[in-house]
Formats: structure tokens, C-alpha cells, sequence
């Protein structure tokens, strides 16, 4: 049986270090540019994250989210646009409920390995399972 408490020991550890470790050689990609995808900028940000790319079908959003933070945009449609980006440490994927699958899919079709999906994921189940089936060679959490 799993200890728990130990775990939990574990977890809150590594939360109260997280500041003592150094994130600015990883690379993120930020599939949205609305409220949440500022948020994920933000938290990079402060990690010091510096090689971080933020997607938006709109070229404007795209552009003023990055400036903000001195990131790379880019914007257009999603299949193009991040069949050109290479391979990142994390792809975080924080756009609105309904693209949330679609966008994961297009994720690990672009060759993005581990990635990141804002709750809840999908207000489907079987779009859930039907991710699942498509993601057996990359490591992808749901926030």
C-alpha cells in the first residue's frame, strides 16, 4: 500500500525548492494567447523560462502576449504554424474548452512529446479516450 503522507512530504518538497532550480535552458510552447495562456507566460516568466513560444490564430494577440514578455510569436492556422516549430521540452495547451483536444492533437502530430492540457480537458469522455489512443509515445497530463 502507498504511503501517502510520504508522498505528500515528497511533492510539497520539491514545491517549496522549486525556486533553487534553474529552468533557463528549457524551451515551452503556449498553444493560446487568452487569460490562461498569459498566466502560463507569467509563471514562465518568473522561472526565468527564456526560450518560450506562444501560438494564437490571431496575429495581434500573439504579438502583444510575446512582447510583454520578450517571447517568439506565432499565429495562423494551427496545423502551418506548429509543423514548423521544433521539438520543446513542454507544450502547454491553454486555449478555450472546446480546442483544447484538437489542439493536443495537432500537438503530437507537429512532434510535441510532452505536453500539458489545461483542466478539464474536454467536457467529453470519449473525446479523452479518443486522445488517449493517439498519444501512447508521449507523456501528456491534464492540469
Amino acid at each position: 500500500m502507498p504511503n501517502h503522507v510520504t508522498d505528500s512530504n515528497n511533492s510539497y518538497d520539491l514545491l517549496t525548492s522549486i525556486n533553487s532550480l534553474n529552468f533557463e535552458d528549457k524551451s515551452v510552447l503556449i498553444l493560446g494567447s487568452g487569460w490562461m495562456g498569459k498566466q502560463y507566460a507569467l509563471a514562465l516568466s518568473e522561472m526565468n523560462v527564456k526560450d518560450v513560444t506562444i501560438f494564437s490564430r490571431t496575429k495581434q494577440k500573439a504579438i502583444e502576449l510575446c512582447s510583454e514578455f520578450n517571447y517568439s510569436p506565432i499565429f495562423g492556422n494551427p496545423v502551418d504554424s506548429l509543423s514548423n516549430v521544433s521539438k520543446k521540452d513542454l507544450t502547454i495547451v491553454a486555449t478555450s474548452i472546446n480546442s483544447l483536444i484538437p489542439m493536443a492533437k495537432i500537438a503530437i502530430e507537429s512532434g510535441q512529446t510532452n505536453i500539458l492540457i489545461e483542466k478539464p480537458g474536454s467536457l467529453y469522455h470519449d473525446k479523452l479516450l479518443e486522445l488517449e489512443k493517439i498519444s501512447n509515445k508521449v507523456r501528456l497530463r491534464i492540469a
